[in-house]
This record gives structure tokens, C-alpha cells and sequence, in this order.
């Protein structure tokens, strides 16, 4: 199976790309950073350069591939990210799954639910500590384990879940971290 990761936190994806290869899965990852890209590539992955929002160039990268991970390591405006995720992700493919890691702002979430694309929201991965800093609330590992069962899931869902409650874990049919 082949998955495609664009904009994830870059402490996250050697775990996800490192899972997936090792499953047989084909790791490609829209890439607009030259040195980036190497560094996914030395891990397995297959690069396609360019800019992130192009839903072109996505829907190119997404062909035979039947997930996109989308995180929030990106600036640009989510809303712009997501209408470019849906139009070329649902032409590459009508049964394209989306899975988003972290918190959509609701614009970029009300354009995800109107899509026809079956999709995994994945909220709450990170908090912010007492002096504001952003820190991860699950292990690069944990956090690939919930994308790789919601990549895995069947029939056509349509969920957003977060990390936080053990419910979502009990959702992608894992054990709550700690459990």
C-alpha cells in the first residue's frame, strides 16, 4: 500500500516512515525542503519536491495511494492546505483517505466534513505547557501506531477523535498509551 505524508512534525516522521517501510508500505512525502527531503529519503521514503497547497502536484503525488497524512508543520493558511488536500487527494483518487494530525481551525474542518473523502481526524497530539511551549502529549512511535491504524481502518470513516480520550484509541482498535 502506499501513503503519502505532507507538512507532519518532522520529530514524528522518521517513527511513521520507519513503521510504514517496515510493513512494505511505499512512503512518499510532498517535500519543498531540499535537505528535508534527503533526510526522508535516506529513510525509505520517495520525495516529490514542490509546494504543499498545490492540489496539481498533490493529486500527482497521490496516485496508487490510498492515505494522505497531512500534519500542521506547515505556514501556510489551512484553509488554502485543505481545499488543495480534497480537490486533489478526490482526484486522484474517490476513495482517498485523509488523515489529519493535530487541531484544524474550523474553517479548514468544516471544508474537510463537506468533502466526500472518507478522513481521520486526529486532534490533541500536543499541549502546551505552562509557559506556552508546545510539547507532545503522545512518543513519535504512539502517534505513528494511531496514523498507521487509522490508515488501517474499514469501510469509510468518517471520524474525529482525540488522543486524549481512550475512547479514540478504542476507535483505531489499540490500547490507550499506558494501558
Amino acid at each position: 500500500m502506499s501513503i503519502l505524508l505532507i507538512a507532519l512534525d518532522e520529530d514524528f516522521m522518521p517513527a511513521l516512515i520507519g513503521r510504514l517501510a517496515a510493513q512494505g508500505d511505499e512512503v512518499r512525502v510532498l517535500e519543498a525542503d531540499e535537505a528535508a527531503g534527503e533526510r526522508w529519503r535516506s529513510l525509505g521514503a520517495h520525495i516529490a519536491s514542490g509546494p504543499r497547497w498545490d492540489a496539481d502536484l498533490i493529486e500527482r503525488a497521490a496516485q496508487n495511494v490510498r492515505t494522505i497524512v497531512v500534519g500542521e508543520g506547515h505556514d501556510q493558511d489551512p484553509v488554502e492546505l485543505m481545499e488543495a488536500l480534497v480537490e486533489g487527494g478526490g482526484f486522484a483518487s474517490r476513495e482517498m483517505r485523509l488523515v489529519v494530525v493535530g487541531e484544524l481551525q474550523p474553517r479548514a474542518l468544516s471544508t474537510l466534513r463537506e468533502s466526500k473523502l472518507e478522513y481521520i481526524l486526529l486532534g490533541s497530539v500536543v499541549r502546551r505547557g505552562l509557559l506556552g511551549r508546545r510539547r507532545a502529549s503522545l512518543t513519535p512511535e504512539q502517534l505513528a501506531e494511531a496514523v498507521d491504524a487509522a490508515d488501517d481502518l474499514s469501510g469509510g470513516p468518517r471520524l474525529e477523535l482525540n488522543l486524549d480520550d481512550e475512547r479514540a484509541w478504542r476507535e483505531l482498535k489499540l490500547p490507550p498509551p499506558g494501558a
